[in-house]
């Protein structure tokens, strides 16, 4: 006959340290019925120890069965899990592989299918493909409502890279619609809150948070954020590779700022030649060209040695600007701030993130 001590460990080995109790109930009920019925008809105790024996028994198969059951359960639940987030990965895949080869109408439907799954990050995809009219009609409300879906999504702390880039990129083009209003009617023009989603965007390092605060303090004056920090916020925006504010920063440059920048021909020249490089093979039409028109005139009314000094300028900040991409190892990182092209306060040159 097995001890009580036996069958504890037999329990423990099927069930776990939970089947332990369960048995030793199950043991104190056999054992009890078992002496009740000893002691009604005098049964001999080799008869009472085969009874405890068969019931013990009855009582195992039952702990067996059970064990065999929960676990199963689990298992099924974590496969399901695992067949929709393989769907929803080759659904990405194929709707990113049909917008590289210009595929963009089949690309829409299957990023849209992706995000019905389950994919918010697909999101961001289609605000750009409806904000760009690949695949279909520009369509600037759809676009402003798929990027919003995934900025309320925004987290600080994600540890998904692809997630984190693609939350902070749409908090900008959202805030980008705050900032413009969305639609020809421009509808949700609230600058404020744009200039809110641009702070939390600049944390993270981003060129158009930069350049959207920069727009908003220099059209309200200096009622949203400081117009001493414009300087540095462009000139951030710019070591991010942002072409526009090259360009913004050279007509500051040329016309000055009262009590920040005086007017400076060299440093209006050298943002110039920044922004045509940042535009690269755009330069053929849009507002690249026309900065492009309006550099000889400026250079021909400097001399060789002013010439030389900003094209020197330029290319300090080129090089500057590729070595800190180079040393940024996350979008959180921020680079190093380019040196100042004589700003009349020196402190504007270093301007922190955010108001």
């Amino acid at each position: 006959m097995q001890t009580s001590e036996g069958i504890r460990a037999v329990a423990d080995a099927d069930c776990g340290a939970g089947g332990r109790g369960i048995a030793a109930g199950l043991l104190a009920s056999g054992l009890a019925a078992a002496l009740l019925a000893a002691v009604a008809v005098g049964a001999p105790p080799a008869h009472a120890a085969q009874q405890e024996q068969r019931s013990t028994q009855v009582d195992l198969d039952l702990l067996r069965q059970f064990h065999s059951y929960a676990p199963a359960r689990r298992v099924e639940r974590k496969h399901v899990a695992d067949k929709q987030a393989r769907t929803r990965a080759a659904l990405m895949r194929k709707a990113r592989a049909a917008a590289r080869v210009g595929n963009y109408k089949a690309a829409r439907k299957l990023f849209a299918r992706a995000l019905d799954a389950g994919e918010i990050t697909a999101a961001w995809y289609l605000g750009y493909l409806h904000r760009t009219g690949r695949g279909g009609k520009v369509d600037h409300a759809k676009a402003f409502a798929y990027y919003r879906m995934l900025a309320k999504r925004y987290d600080p702390d994600e540890r998904n890279m692809r997630r984190l880039m693609l939350s902070v990129d749409a908090l900008v083009r959202v805030a980008d619609y705050y900032r413009t209003g969305v639609g020809k009617k421009r509808e949700k023009r609230d600058l404020r809150r744009a200039f809110r989603l641009y702070s939390m965007a600049a944390a993270h390092n981003h060129a158009g948070a930069y350049y959207g605060m920069a727009k908003i303090t220099l059209a309200s004056k200096g009622r949203i954020g400081r117009k001493r920090w414009v300087i540095g916020w462009l000139k951030r925006a710019a070591m991010g590779g942002h072409a526009a504010a090259a360009r913004k920063l050279s007509v500051l440059a040329a016309n000055g700022m009262k009590g920040i920048i005086r007017p400076d021909p060299v440093a209006a020249q050298a943002w110039r030649i920044i922004a045509l490089r940042l535009s690269g093979p755009r330069v053929a039409g849009g507002q690249a060209s026309r900065g492009a028109a309006a550099t000889p005139a400026l250079a021909n009314a400097l001399s060789e040695e002013q010439r030389q000094l900003a094209l020197r300028l330029a290319d300090d900040f080129l090089r500057a600007m590729s070595r800190s991409r180079g040393r940024i190892a996350a979008p959180v990182a921020t680079p190093a701030p380019p040196p100042p092209l004589r700003a009349a306060v020196p402190g504007a040159a270093a301007a922190p993130a955010s108001e």
